[in-house]
């Protein structure tokens, strides 16, 4: 019946522990629901919420004018916590339901979030000033935004972009850092023995990629991975 989000308070007097868990001033009962509410959003929250609107609740009151052992459980189908939360009111006198009820609380949470700073054409490369920062709602923030600017300057864009847009992960691609024909640093790496060289690229790439590297003293045509400073690791 309680579920496993119910939180259920026993009360053996419901005055006097409602009096206990918040001092005199908690002698009206919608007030001591309304903390009771406060820490069952609280505890729940993925981020420390910056404010918890919780509506009136006068309309519970009427059971605690009953006498009786007084069971009070909070429920919610809703598996976040950010934004508007449905919780489910329930309380029972003596097992049997006196007043059920729904109340929907808005929980906030507020975080920097990056937007795109003017309009950009697609393929541009990225610098900081095209960033403007904003603080939102987290609930208000795509799931897919980059929270990161590191993750944002350097990279190019992958269409024409809007200003204003919250810049995400599909807005975004690794830029190549090394061409066809480019003369690139090799580094050749075995235990604690490196070697410095120089390789001609046989084909682009972007950092984390292997491609094929003609080296310029042998003459022989290895492969390598790129760095994310365009130069070229070679496990020896």
């Amino acid at each position: 019946m309680m579920g496993t989000l119910g939180r259920t308070l026993r009360l053996a007097s419901a005055l006097a522990v409602l009096l206990g868990l918040a001092g005199p001033v908690a002698a009206d009962p919608a007030d001591a629901l309304r903390s009771q509410v406060e820490r069952y959003v609280r505890e729940r929250v993925p981020v420390p919420p910056s404010s918890i609107e919780i509506p009136p609740l006068d309309a519970f009151a009427v059971a605690w004018e009953a006498s009786g052992e007084v069971q009070v459980v909070l429920s919610t189908a809703r598996g976040s916590f950010l934004g508007n939360v449905p919780i489910t009111i329930s309380v029972f006198v003596d097992g049997r339901e006196a007043k059920r009820g729904v109340v929907t609380t808005r929980v906030r949470a507020d975080r920097k979030v990056y937007l795109v700073g003017r309009p950009m054409r697609g393929g541009a490369l990225v610098h900081r000033d095209d960033l403007r920062v904003e603080v939102r709602d987290v609930s208000d923030i795509p799931s897919g935004a980059v929270l990161d600017p590191e993750d944002i300057v350097g990279h190019r864009t992958t269409r024409a972009l809007g200003s204003g847009l919250v810049w995400q992960k599909n807005h975004l691609r690794v830029p190549q850092l090394v061409s066809r024909g480019q003369i690139v640093r090799l580094n050749f790496r075995t235990g604690a023995l490196a070697i410095e060289g120089r390789g001609k690229a046989r084909e682009d790439g972007r950092p984390g990629d292997r491609i094929r590297v003609v080296n310029v003293d042998s003459r022989r045509e290895i492969v390598g991975t790129v760095t994310a400073t365009g130069e070229v690791d070679v496990a020896l």
